[in-house]
């Protein structure tokens, strides 16, 4: 079992919300609370946190650079907030060491990165995971009203059904095999002092779980 190193990022940002230094919303400090928690008991249950395998996870976003945008060419920095789900989703094991975890759900406001969030840990998963013959995929929800160009007419995407053909990026058609669950939630604009904007869940949005004076 690896031993526990003082301040490791995944361990800071879990006490540093938990302690208040850092803002966050409920599920997040509940995560946080989680993580701090389970490493006091994780041996009688049959867990334990490899701070080595949080560790190659993490490091593998330092060969990793930003293709496009005002960052282009520079080196993938993961956030604090960052470093806490990468590391969680790795470094958390069973005791016959496979992972903890098995399904990882993260929500983040827009335009902080989740896609190339996402594109860090697909490829980390797909050559620096040690599986032979690895496989990812990937796909991006939309809003129901989002047009699609079907071969029959124009369509949303709420009206897809299986057996419609789509038009694919490469323009051929492309028969929909399967429609995932719709999911609705509540959505708030939140707007700070700064100016600054950013759309947010329900859960994400609840007054109660921040400080309003700190805005």
């Amino acid at each position: 079992m690896a031993r526990r190193k003082s301040l490791h990022p995944v361990d800071a940002y879990a006490e540093a919300v938990v302690n208040g230094k850092v803002v966050a919303g409920e599920l997040i400090r509940l995560a946080c609370e989680r993580h701090l928690r389970d490493l006091k008991a994780a041996a009688t249950r049959g867990l334990y946190f490899d701070y080595g395998a949080a560790d190659h996870a993490l490091e593998f976003f330092r060969f990793l650079r930003h293709s496009k945008g005002e960052w282009a060419g520079c080196t993938f920095q993961l956030e604090p907030w960052q470093q806490f789900i990468v590391g969680s989703i790795f470094g958390w094991m069973r005791a016959d060491g496979t992972r903890r975890y098995r399904t990882a759900y993260i929500e983040v406001p827009r335009k902080n990165g989740k896609s190339t969030l996402a594109a860090g840990v697909g490829l980390y998963l797909f050559v620096a995971d040690g599986e032979p013959g690895s496989e990812v995929y990937s796909a991006a929800p939309l809003v129901l009203d989002t047009p699609i160009l079907t071969t029959r007419g124009w369509t949303t995407m709420g009206e897809l059904r299986v057996g419609d053909k789509v038009f694919a990026e490469d323009g051929n058609p492309t028969t929909v095999t399967y429609l995932s669950p719709i999911v609705l939630r509540k959505t708030y604009r939140v707007r700070f002092d700064d100016g600054s904007e950013l759309i947010a869940t329900e859960q994400n949005a609840k007054l109660r779980a921040l400080e309003p004076e700190r805005f």
